[in-house]
């Protein structure tokens, strides 16, 4: 409960007046938590510029000194030097320097001291909106700043690099660079502190030095990584050697197929070394062959071979081709219980990590979701060459190899990259490189995977210049036939046209093939021999009878085009009797309008008589995206068996029924999210973006909202759901 001053055992001194006055003349104002780390706060009564940034320092002396806060909380400050940086004036950035600054190690906010700005000529002005440093001799606004809450100003201004971490050369690709921490979290595919200290243990990142207090705040990581608590390991495995004991398991399906046409991905993971190997496949059938190609490999580049291989039960697995190889070659074959993820923990967890990585550098670079396979053949190929709990001192790749990892050539997943063009592809004056996009790495070598941003396909090259401060943007191919990516490379070889599918895959389980640029105007097709053509069996005609018109064109030129206008007419007024959109002049930035069409249907009687012509504006729900344009689908549908019910009870208490038919009746339907359509032919302003308010037929949560608004409808009535 504390005590009073006067019975207090250990008074507190009062300071001298020497004292004093040294405390006065080095204080810092305590103020608010900034939660940027690059924003300087405009301080008038701190003593001198400070900083908690030591690698922003073009240069720097070490001294200890005490500072004093508001609150007589002492501060020791370690070092002093200069910071080169850029201030913003009148839209442009101008040089500067910041002389004397201090360095304090657990500084969470950079402090810019007014009054060491006015003893060195300068003139502060604040006003609500904003501050201004002026230079008095010239009358010039040298830095300028605003108001960023009450009583606080922020300046305007940026750190430029160092020069002592621009001393990389040019032209060595397996040099390491002095680089920030966030750039090498993020080559080495956003993987944890932990995993970097221990590689800077081995000498693997020369250079690189991670502080004790630092905390890397990865927007990809918090995105990608997101998971529940795991499950405490409770099996206790023998030491088995390199490809004895393999886990296995399929992870998939991706609900996003990828450029290659695949869905799912196999795992195998040796016990002994942690090394991990996965192939991508269009069908989980294919897991047999899969296990095949990975036996081979081991056999034929290792000289090993397979004791155990442990899997889930699932019937890619279990079936008796699988099990009729696995006895034929001696190998045993351990399985998890049904329904017991947790025996295959090993693999289970690798498919996780793999994806979370995958998933981070997506989010991190701004990837397409059809990239996710070419992102997980990179992330298997980067954890191989990191350290884990396994192998501590060592790498996966290391163990498996005998060869130490080399990393140093690894570059940041999605960054800009300038292919070398060469000389026999190009003519004299076009340029001598490609702007393309890193999407991994070749499995055997130190080559770069690249893809052209436009035409999808993917080359593998050694000659690159890479930019990795920007991100290369994916532009979508007008081109159907090149929407799916296709491997080059920089040999001269033919490309065998045997398989067409293998043609076009993009993906590390195909071997590359290669593919020369040649004008169209010199291919020479080759025609069939006109004697081995044969006359065909028999000749078919389909015939139909025309009905309902499947364009707006083709309702409207039609015979009975006056009809549709009017079925047409109905349908708007309709809508706008529902207020159903309103127009906006411009789409939000990064949102993309679906489509619409019409849909023409006749309503006939008993006797096939057309009774009412019938025009539907049906949104294209297909382009729809989970999460941005829809959250929930379900609605309710009503059973066979509590339609007759309810008709026997009528008929056994000869009860009167009453049917009903609600015109348009999604359109009585609420949207909770922001949706964006382009309107069709036939409205008043066709291509015109409107935004949805009511459910529009083709929706995909157009079902829901209606069954919503009919339930609160019926519940006025004191209706209750059974």
């Amino acid at each position: 409960m504390g005590h009073f001053a006067a019975k207090c055992e250990k008074p507190k001194r009062a300071p001298k007046r020497n004292e004093r006055k040294e405390k006065e003349e080095k204080s810092v104002f305590s103020i608010v938590k900034s939660t940027e780390t690059e924003e300087w706060i405009a301080d008038s009564a701190a003593s001198a510029h400070i900083t908690g940034r030591r690698d922003w320092f073009a240069t720097y002396r070490e001294e200890h000194e005490t500072f004093y806060l508001a609150d007589n909380q002492m501060m020791i400050i370690e070092g002093r030097g200069d910071i080169e940086v850029e201030f913003m004036v009148k839209g442009q950035w101008q040089p500067g320097t910041l002389k004397n600054v201090c360095y304090y190690r657990n500084g969470t906010k950079n402090i810019f001291s007014v009054g060491q700005a006015v003893e060195n000529g300068y003139e502060a002005k604040l006003t609500i909106n904003g501050i201004k440093l002026i230079n008095k001799k010239d009358g010039r606004v040298r830095a300028e700043g605003k108001r960023i809450r009450q009583n606080l100003w922020g300046l305007k201004m940026r750190v430029v690099e160092p020069k002592q971490k621009q001393h990389a050369k040019t032209g060595e690709i397996n040099a390491v660079e002095s680089v920030s921490v966030q750039t090498w979290h993020e080559r080495l595919g956003h993987i944890s502190l932990k995993a970097m200290r221990e590689m800077i243990e081995k000498e693997m990142l020369p250079g690189l030095k991670i502080p004790n207090n630092v905390v890397l705040q990865c927007e990809g990581c918090a995105k990608g990584k997101a998971h529940r608590r795991s499950f405490r390991s409770i099996t206790e495995k023998k030491k088995w050697k390199p490809d004895e004991y393999i886990h296995t398991d399929v992870c998939g399906p991706m609900r996003t197929r990828s450029y290659g046409g695949k869905h799912w991905f196999i795992l195998f993971k040796d016990e002994a070394t942690g090394f991990r190997k996965i192939f991508l496949l269009r069908h989980k059938n294919e897991a047999f062959e899969r296990f095949k190609q990975f036996e081979n490999y081991v056999e034929k580049q290792w000289e090993r071979s397979i004791k155990v291989i442990r899997s889930d039960r699932g019937l890619e697995y279990v079936n008796h081709e699988f099990e009729d190889y696995l006895a034929e070659k001696g190998i045993i074959a351990e399985r998890t219980a049904s329904y017991t993820p947790e025996q295959n923990g090993r693999s289970e967890r690798d498919n996780r990590t793999i994806a979370e990585c995958a998933r981070s550098i997506m989010e991190a670079s701004e990837l397409e979701e059809e990239l996710w396979a070419e992102l997980c053949v990179t992330a298997t190929y980067i954890l191989n060459r990191t350290p884990t709990k396994q192998a501590p001192c060592s790498t996966p790749f290391e163990l498996w190899t005998g060869k130490k990892a080399k990393i140093s050539h690894l570059r940041k997943i999605g960054s800009v990259a300038f292919n070398h063009v060469p000389a026999v592809q190009r003519t004299k004056w076009q340029p001598k490189s490609k702007k393309m996009i890193l999407v991994g790495y070749d499995e055997e070598t130190d080559n770069y995977r690249l893809m052209d941003p436009k035409t999808k396909k993917v080359v593998i090259s050694i000659n690159v210049t890479f930019h990795e401060k920007s991100n290369c943007e994916l532009e979508e191919s007008s081109d159907e036939n090149t929407t799916t990516p296709i491997i080059e490379t920089e040999n001269d070889q033919q490309a065998s046209e045997d398989d067409e599918d293998q043609q076009y895959e993009s993906e590390s389980d195909v071997l590359s093939e290669s593919k020369v640029k040649t004008p169209r105007e010199n291919i020479q097709r080759q025609l069939r021999d006109r004697n081995k053509l044969k006359a065909p069996k028999r000749l078919e005609m389909n015939l139909v009878e025309k009905g309902e018109p499947v364009s707006y064109e083709e309702a409207i030129k039609g015979p009975e085009g006056e009809k549709w206008k009017e079925a047409i007419n109905e349908e708007l007024d309709a809508m706008e009797k529902n207020s159903t959109w309103t127009v906006v002049k411009n789409l939000p930035k990064g949102r993309r309008p679906i489509s619409a069409k019409w849909i023409f249907k006749k309503k006939l009687d008993e006797e096939g008589n057309v009774v009412r012509y019938k025009a539907r504006l049906v949104a294209r729900g297909y382009s729809q995206r989970e999460g941005i344009d829809y959250e929930e689908t379900f609605a309710p549908v009503v059973r066979y068996e509590t339609v007759r019910t309810l008709l026997a009870e009528a008929a056994m208490n000869k009860y009167e029924i009453g049917q009903f038919d609600v015109k348009t009746a999604f359109l009585n339907g609420d949207l909770e999210e922001e949706i964006f359509m382009e309107l069709p032919e036939g409205t008043a302003v066709p291509k015109q973006i409107v935004r949805l308010h009511k459910s529009l037929y083709g929706l995909k949560q157009s079902p829901r909202q209606w069954n919503k608004r009919f339930d609160e409808f019926l519940r006025r009535f004191h209706f209750e759901n059974n």
